[in-house]
């Protein structure tokens, strides 16, 4: 019996890369386009990775390819046909989880600034420990609107003045014969928010976080408010990449809350009993709310941030279908 034996010759640079990718680098991952690079070839290197979404009420599911371009580039001798260099599993890896925190980076600051938004009247203050490293913004524009106006020296003193500056400059506070003051801005927030003076000084919260949530974090360095972004943006993004509104188990959410942001999906009883408290609270200041027993975004959040997603230079080939 005569056994015949179909084999793919190796003697083209995208079939060398490919043999090469699928062996080091596993399935899923690709060789792209190849590039004439004088002596050599260049190809890039792309990656596919599925996604599983489900509403679990509904169990309604969608199936995403995320479709990551240009994560290395392997060289090939022109002459020899050798593979002269490719990325190593680390820089590889490193490269796929720098894309997809590009992503994640993305949905992070549309959602600040989509809840930032006075119109959507999110309790800010709900937010017990979001207000802590925010309290003087609170405080400050509580005492304007009570006709309490602090002089720069006395806001200096209480190391009020670097977000009391924040204030001035967005247009809703000003110093005026050295003593600080609101403006007219604050007085047609003051307008929107129905004359309430609470409301007002948690619409503009936040204000400041969506006009500067990365000098907040980053420079100065208040962060007790990032669990809370952390929390929405884990909701959100899967919200946006199902195209609607999910329904998901606070268990579920807390899974994908450390899944989202690489760290061990198992929480400790303290972290636990924290994590519930947040999303109470969040549930509270109107960006969740509970549909039986399950989590649901608001669609005038959802709307706005599919909106500004849709506006942003990241663009990632996704491909779906309905099971």
């Amino acid at each position: 019996m005569r056994i015949k034996l179909l084999t793919q010759r190796f003697d083209n640079p995208y079939i060398i890369a490919y043999d090469k990718i699928i062996k080091k680098y596993g399935h899923g991952c690709t060789p792209s386009d190849v590039f004439d690079a004088g002596d050599k070839w260049k190809i890039s290197i792309e990656s596919y990775i599925p996604k599983h979404i489900i509403d679990e009420k509904t169990q309604r599911e969608k199936m995403l390819i995320y479709h990551y371009r240009n994560l290395g580039n392997i060289f090939i001798d022109k002459d020899t046909l050798h593979v002269l260099e490719l990325p190593s599993i680390k820089n590889f890896n490193e490269n796929l989880i720098d894309r997809k925190s590009l992503i994640r980076n993305s949905v992070e600051q549309d959602l600040v600034k989509v809840i930032g938004d006075p119109r959507l009247k999110i309790k800010f203050g709900k937010m017990k420990f979001a207000l802590f490293g925010m309290q003087p913004i609170y405080r400050t524009i509580i005492n304007i609107l009570n006709e309490q106006h602090p002089e720069i020296s006395e806001l200096r003193k209480i190391n009020y003045l670097d977000l009391v500056e924040l204030i001035n400059k967005s247009g809703y506070a000003e110093f005026v014969n050295n003593k600080l003051k609101g403006t007219e801005k604050l007085n047609e927030l003051l307008k929107i928010c129905n004359y309430s003076d609470v409301e007002t000084a948690e619409a503009i919260l936040g204000i400041m976080l969506s006009n500067y949530y990365e000098y907040l974090s980053k420079t100065l360095h208040i962060i007790h408010f990032i669990p809370y972004i952390k929390v929405g943006t884990s909701y959100y993004s899967s919200a946006v990449e199902f195209g609607d509104l999910i329904r998901m188990s606070l268990d579920s959410l807390r899974i994908k809350v450390k899944e989202y942001y690489r760290k061990n999906p198992t929480l400790n009883l303290k972290k636990s009993f924290g994590f519930n408290t947040l999303v109470t609270e969040m549930v509270a200041a109107g960006v969740f709310t509970y549909e039986e027993n399950y989590l649901k975004g608001q669609s005038e959040i959802l709307n706005k941030l599919i909106y500004i997603r849709n506006q942003l230079p990241i663009k990632e080939d996704t491909y779906s279908y309905m099971v």
